[in-house]
């Protein structure tokens, strides 16, 4: 086994909820994927590292220390847009406003 296979076999995924789950290696928290429109990824500190066509992506993406960069503000402010949006449908309590649509 090499040594990028037993970084990769100690990092455990737990769902959260249907459509969310949590990466925790060595009992570090890595970031969470959540299912929207498309799947979301968030690094350790919550901030957006992007939107993805997979689950498969967006975990490749919580464990890729590159893939965690600082966007702008306003891709900060229109991912956090985005994230509320597909949070607020999936929850299905609560009616989306007209502002995020």
């Amino acid at each position: 086994m090499t040594l990028e296979a037993e970084a990769e076999a100690e990092v455990a995924w737990r769902q959260l909820r249907p459509g969310a789950w949590a990466a925790r290696r060595g009992g570090r928290h890595l970031g969470t994927v959540e299912r929207g429109r498309r799947w979301i990824a968030t690094d350790a500190d919550c901030e957006l590292i992007g939107a993805f066509r997979s689950f498969a992506d967006a975990q490749a993406a919580v464990l890729d220390p590159a893939a965690h960069r600082r966007p702008s503000q306003r891709a900060r402010a229109r991912g956090r847009v985005g994230a509320l949006r597909s949070l607020l449908r999936t929850r299905g309590r609560v009616e989306v406003p007209e502002l995020l649509r």
